[in-house]
């Protein structure tokens, strides 16, 4: 449910009429993972898995844990224990 916005000036220079980005920033994780994720829950609810659990260094695992977490799923994202403090959220 991500909007999409008409971008003029760059459509112009591409030589487009009519150009609309999608703001995938809006997504509830704030990640563009999250299209994917909603792929993966939507496979596992058909399937009728109770739990997933991924490995992920940052955004994917964030965003499939929030999805998860929507779906009322469980979810284990296991993280590389060398992993840089940066990555990951406060």
């Amino acid at each position: 449910m991500t909007p999409f916005t008409r971008s003029l000036n760059l459509a112009k220079h591409l030589g487009l009429q009519n150009l609309y980005i999608k703001n995938d920033g809006l997504n509830p994780s704030g990640s563009l993972k999250d299209r994917a994720s909603y792929v993966v829950v939507a496979h596992c609810l058909e399937e009728k898995y109770k739990h997933i659990c991924a490995a992920s260094t940052g955004n994917a695992g964030i965003s499939l844990a929030c999805v998860a977490a929507s779906a009322q799923m469980k979810s284990t994202i296991f993280v590389p224990e060398n992993i840089r403090v940066v990555n990951l959220p406060s």
